[in-house]
């Protein structure tokens, strides 16, 4: 075969590039283009008084970009995370919403939808998101678990039992399904499969509450009355989520204090405790405002924490 002129090669190394860097152009153009009909979306700015003068800055700031700026997308991603990490749930979903048009092909945005209908009390539409999250991203173990709750809670319990048995695949051993799936053999009172179940979950995670406490349960309707108080006193401590990337990376816009205390939020976050500490300072110090109070405290433990680790 002939060789190309280095200078044939040079060209066609040139066009590549210039191909590749229109089509980014257009994909960005179309995203603008987009994002700016979806700014019609964006909501009007609650009440912030009750929130750091940081978090009400970044608010309005985005707000005020995504209706009149010229990065609107990159403005719209903000506010609705800033929106839903904060707990304002009405105006995130209706961001989310215009993200999840402009953006159809990527997960997050569902996942997103789905726990803000879920905080909102829409379960049908919380599932609905979760099947559309599993679709996108069939991978994703932490929506496989959040399907497979959803549809035990409303009563589908073969379709709860194909997706915990899915997050199994992709996560074995994994106690929180198998604490599903002992709760599905309790409904269908195989009372020796949900113990299997739930013996399987406390050998993987010794500190998992909920699987010790369901187990006491399930021993003493087997008789096994020692067994049973055996397992109550290993029940110590709190229940723990399963772990949810996605979400966890979404509360790195957090200004709440209790989320900012929480696992793996607080690595996030350690930026901002300089800009909550003094609003929840003020809060509490006039001895009324509780929920300030204990924000305060919980506060001032993860700071203490943070810096004490190795």
């Amino acid at each position: 075969m002939k060789a190309r002129h280095p200078r044939a090669l040079l060209a066609s190394i040139a066009l590549a590039l210039i191909a590749v860097g229109v089509d980014r152009y257009a994909i960005h153009r179309t995203y603008e283009r987009a994002a700016a009909a979806a700014a019609t979306a964006v909501p009007s700015v609650p009440d912030l008084s009750t929130w750091p003068a940081a978090y009400a800055a970044r608010v309005r700031a985005a707000t005020a970009v995504a209706l009149h700026g010229g990065r609107p997308f990159e403005a719209l991603q903000e506010l609705a995370r800033l929106y839903h990490a904060n707990s304002a749930y009405e105006q995130a979903e209706r961001l989310e919403r215009s993200l999840a048009a402009i953006q159809p092909k990527n997960p997050r945005w569902p996942l997103y939808l789905a726990d803000a209908a879920q905080n909102l009390g829409d379960m049908e539409a919380s599932r609905a998101f979760l099947e559309q999250t599993v679709r996108l991203s069939p991978h994703y173990a932490a929506a496989r678990l959040k399907l497979a709750d959803a549809c035990f809670k409303a009563g589908d319990l073969d379709e709860a039992s194909r997706q915990y048995q899915a997050r199994i695949d992709l996560v074995p051993d994994d106690p929180y399904a198998r604490l599903g799936l002992a709760r599905i053999a309790l409904q269908r009172e195989d009372r020796d499969g949900a113990r299997r179940y739930l013996e399987a979950a406390v050998r993987r995670d010794p500190n998992f509450v909920s699987a010790h406490n369901l187990l006491a349960e399930v021993y003493d309707q087997l008789g096994r009355r020692a067994d049973a108080e055996e397992q109550r006193s290993a029940a110590l401590g709190r229940f723990v989520e399963a772990d949810d990337p996605w979400m966890t990376e979404l509360y790195a816009w957090t200004f709440d204090p209790f989320r900012l205390v929480l696992p793996g939020v607080a690595a996030l976050q350690t930026r901002q405790f300089s800009d909550v500490l003094p609003f929840y300072r003020a809060a509490a110090r006039d001895g009324t405002n509780l929920s300030a109070s204990i924000a305060l405290a919980a506060l001032k433990h993860s700071v203490q924490a943070a810096s004490t680790d190795p």
